[in-house]
């Protein structure tokens, strides 16, 4: 994610090469082009036995930096690529508890039931404070509302099709202004949300 949150990919290596050379290695290795200069951070996440570990870093891209003036917006609903997502959380967020992010997306004017999953989950959400010092990776959960009865993947646990309501459990660890980014997965596209939340 560049410094602005104007650019942001997700990426997993076994898109980039043998996922059992790079185990036998210990080297995971994946390839992006920064379409520009200035700061990004990095954050990946692993897990060795049942241990999840993140860590994040910055690297600076040397060149020109040609940056958009960051104007914070905390509205909680955006058009993103024709779908409209409506994020509902409560009023006062504070850092170190856990909140719920309730997600809806609708297209049209009408609720969206069929989205798919996305990497084995409902939503990937990626939650980075704007001060690059806080990352955290969690995914989107399904209930009752959220179902579609149209099959399960078995392999991922999941209803095929499912939707329009996604929800996901934070915590923010320090008070600040923090860039919430959501993937989901409608007819083969993946739909990128951009949120911004002031923890108290």
């Amino acid at each position: 994610m560049s410094e602005d949150f104007n650019v942001f990919k997700h990426i997993h290596p076994e898109d980039f090469g043998n996922m059992e050379d790079m185990k036998k290695s210990g080297s995971y290795s994946v390839e992006f082009i920064f379409p520009r200069a200035g700061k990004y951070i990095i954050a990946i996440d692993f897990m060795i036995d049942d241990d999840m570990i993140a860590k994040h870093f910055i690297v600076d891209v040397k060149g020109e930096p040609k940056l958009d003036k960051l104007n914070p917006d905390f509205s909680r609903e955006f058009n993103f690529d024709g779908y409209n997502v409506d994020l509902t959380i409560p009023d006062k967020i504070t850092s170190g508890e856990e909140f719920v992010l309730n997600y809806r997306v609708e297209k049209d004017g009408e609720p969206v039931t069929d989205l798919e999953p996305y990497l084995g989950a409902p939503m990937h959400v990626a939650v980075i404070s704007i001060d690059l010092k806080n990352f955290a990776h969690t995914h989107g959960e399904l209930d009752s509302s959220g179902m579609m009865n149209e099959g399960v993947n078995h392999e991922m646990g999941l209803p095929e099709k499912f939707g329009p309501e996604i929800k996901a459990h934070v915590t923010f660890p320090a008070k600040g202004i923090y860039f919430v980014a959501g993937e989901i997965n409608h007819n083969g596209k993946v739909i990128v949300s951009k949120f911004m939340i002031d923890v108290k």
